[in-house]
């Protein structure tokens, strides 16, 4: 392979983080359910009759803010590790690379592009924009977790207790494909780096990986 030294420091960083990723005790316990609340109707025409969103299971609070920290680095560009990067530079050689190994990069990279374009199966519409996963990061993480943009701000503190809630199980559901993305693409750099010898699924089994 000719990979440059700085492609290799930002594979190897890309895998360690990866671990750490793995080694959260998060993944122990057991998900805590969600319900999101509403009320019909508005402050100037109230409804008494309130309504709920299907329950769903997610982190709590501070399992979220943990991995959110190592998960905004693989999600943004300009990271070191971001995904998009990591698996481009694979691309970029794959005249070098086994057959099989670039059929799961493109694979998986398609995957990470569904998933963050996903809506996750709810309806999220903020000032007539009908948001996806990507944008509920976006937002998450540029309200105030850890950076505050004023128009981010002003756009989540302006949602009703629905609109965050919604926008909350968009987040949440999005974790565990991102995170299946980042473990196959950690697997296919340890194949690539050190076990060149390794046989892998084929690609038609990806989702079952």
């Amino acid at each position: 392979m000719t990979f440059e030294d700085s492609e290799v420091r930002d594979f190897r960083t890309f895998m360690r983080l990866v671990d750490h990723l793995r080694a959260l005790p998060i993944w122990d316990r057991k998900p805590r359910e969600f319900t999101v609340r509403h009320s019909f109707g508005s402050s100037e025409n109230p409804v008494s009759r309130e309504g709920q969103l299907p329950r769903f299971e997610g982190f709590a609070d501070s399992d979220l803010m943990a991995l959110s920290t190592l998960l905004r680095q693989f999600w943004m560009k300009g990271e070191r590790v971001y995904f998009n990067k990591i698996s481009g530079i694979l691309m970029k050689h794959e005249g070098e690379l086994r057959p099989d190994i670039v059929e799961w990069v493109k694979l998986v990279r398609q995957e990470w592009k569904e998933t963050l374009e996903s809506n996750g199966a709810v309806m999220v519409t903020i000032k007539k924009k009908r948001y996806t996963a990507n944008d509920a990061l976006d937002l998450w993480f540029y309200s105030g977790v850890f950076h505050t943009e004023a128009d981010k701000e002003r756009t989540y503190l302006g949602l009703s207790d629905l609109g965050r809630g919604t926008v909350l199980v968009l987040l949440q559901r999005s974790i565990g494909p991102m995170v299946r993305c980042l473990c196959k693409l950690d697997s296919l750099l340890h194949i690539v780096l050190d076990r060149p010898d390794l046989d892998i699924p084929g690609a038609e089994d990806h989702h079952a990986v």
